[in-house]
């Protein structure tokens, strides 16, 4: 295990925020990260915080107590069981992303779709990540989990974790890190053709490109490519840094959803968009990006050294020395202009990880003068905005 300075924070997180905790580590494996918390006294060992990648993460300039970073996993075991199904058991602290590259180079389709997702598989089951259609529920066997109240090794079911659209058990637990801490992850995934690509954007770059939609190397590259073009692979083309799309889409009525998609894009698309947009498989949601249009915010808005992505209007990205705090007043300003005149209360999708306090957003909105965007760029206009 490695102790975290200050310096290196802003190297730790998607966002590049810089912040101290009085106490902090990076751990890899799973058995450093069990022996680490069983040297602890049960109340220290409760009050721990556990975090990933810090990916889905808004970390504000100090972190209280002690905080585990358990990243940069290597190990994955490979088992073919008796009906064909390949299970992938793996380091809960390894890249989602590396994972997604062995099953595609092993020719397992599953999971392909959510190529370029930042963060930690754990990470990915804690919040039910997901992309384009799948999501890692979809693909979850079990999982090995630490229980800081007692110290047991529990195992965990797809009904122990209750997963919902972006959200699980352990992501709705009180609190920044949940009593369960996983340690190994259990997928499976087959080799069999993947299901059509449904998303327009996606749908559109794979078929002009002539690609095969059973090949899984040329959807992951599909992938890839669309989601460089937003400026959604850390690292890419018009990378800024941020936690990817700040908000979850909203579960609205159909009528709502036409309503609003209607005055964003017109009656065509509105006619066709929920026949696609369906992320957690049943319930209509209106996709963020379009309530914020529909509320008069475009791409490129920003409040000093926070504003939407130039690229994707879901992203709110550091433009520069931002801190944690500046990160959430500018989401409670777009919350609240979303709320008084659409009457949607949207939802953040990442979670806040040290001291926030209380937010006056009208002197925040005063120090920090609100500056117009440039608009949408052009894969935006030619897609829907999605």
């Amino acid at each position: 295990m490695q102790r975290i300075k200050a310096d290196d924070t802003p190297g730790l997180g998607s966002m590049a925020l810089r912040w101290e905790a009085d106490e902090a580590w990076v751990v890899s494996e799973p058995a450093e990260l069990r022996v680490f918390l069983d040297d602890l006294p049960p109340p220290e060992r409760q009050v721990v915080e556990v975090a990933g990648e810090l990916t889905n993460t808004v970390v504000t300039e100090h972190v209280p107590g002690r905080l585990v970073l358990f990243r940069d996993g290597a190990h994955t075991d490979v088992t073919t069981t008796a009906d064909g199904q390949v299970v992938f058991e793996v380091d809960a602290s390894r890249a989602l992303d590396d994972v997604v590259t062995d099953a595609v180079a092993q020719g397992l389709g599953g999971i392909e779709l959510m190529s370029g997702v930042p963060g930690t598989i754990g990470g990915a089951v804690v919040q039910n990540a997901g992309a384009y259609g799948q999501a890692i529920s979809d693909v979850f066997v079990r999982a090995t989990a630490y229980r800081r109240s007692d110290g047991a090794i529990v195992t965990l079911d797809p009904a122990d974790l209750q997963f919902a659209y972006r959200t699980s058990r352990l992501k709705a637990a009180p609190g920044f890190s949940p009593d369960l801490v996983l340690l190994r992850v259990v997928i499976g995934l087959h080799p069999t053709p993947p299901t059509a690509i449904s998303y327009d954007d996606l749908a559109r770059h794979h078929t002009e490109r002539g690609r095969d939609d059973d090949d899984l190397q040329a959807r992951r590259s599909s992938v890839l490519e669309v989601r460089a073009t937003k400026g959604m692979v850390v690292g890419g083309d018009h990378w800024r840094p941020s936690v990817g799309s700040f908000f979850v889409g909203a579960a609205v009525s159909r009528e709502v959803a036409i309503d609003i998609a209607t005055r964003v894009r017109g009656e065509a698309f509105a006619r066709r968009f929920l026949d696609w947009y369906r992320p957690d498989g049943s319930t209509p949601r209106l996709p963020a990006a379009l309530v914020l249009r529909a509320a008069g915010f475009v791409n490129g808005d920003h409040w000093g050294r926070v504003g939407l992505s130039d690229r994707h209007i879901l992203a709110l990205c550091n433009r520069g020395g931002a801190t944690g705090i500046d990160v959430l007043a500018v989401s409670g300003l777009v919350r609240r202009q979303v709320a008084e005149r659409l009457g949607i209360a949207l939802e953040p999708e990442p979670k806040l990880l040290g001291d926030a306090g209380d937010i006056d957003l009208d002197a925040y909105a005063a120090d920090h003068p609100y500056t117009p965007g440039a608009g949408e760029p052009d894969w935006a206009r030619a897609t829907g905005g999605n």
